[in-house]
């Protein structure tokens, strides 16, 4: 009978203890997930910032190459005041053409998971 209460003893104490290292275990892999979301959050961040400086620097190139420099040059040459560099941006058919760029841009279709 001695020897029954002890191998239940040695039981429970043995369920005790993987219970106790399981419940460690969760903490500790809880606690790494958290930081591996903020660490992809703070990246998330940082990846939204080079994405937009690239989609401008695109833009741009998409912009100067639909116009010939000569045409941009030209319009400088026809105004009385100093030339504005920009100023090849304000006509209509680069605001239509930029317009129709982002519309194309936005309407690419997305793979659906």
């Amino acid at each position: 009978m001695a020897s029954m209460k002890m191998l239940v003893g040695i039981a429970m104490s043995a369920s005790i203890s993987a219970l106790c290292f399981s419940m460690i275990g969760v903490i500790v892999m809880f606690n790494d997930l958290n930081t591996l979301y903020d660490d992809v959050m703070d990246e998330m961040g940082d990846f939204k910032v080079s994405l937009t400086c690239t989609a401008f620097h695109i833009l741009t190139l998409l912009i100067w190459t639909s116009y010939s420099r000569v045409t941009i040059l030209e319009s400088f040459m026809h105004t009385s005041d100093e030339p504005n560099p920009l100023k090849w941006l304000s006509t209509d058919s680069v605001l239509m053409d930029v317009r129709k760029t982002l519309r194309n841009v936005n309407s690419v279709p997305t793979s659906s998971s």
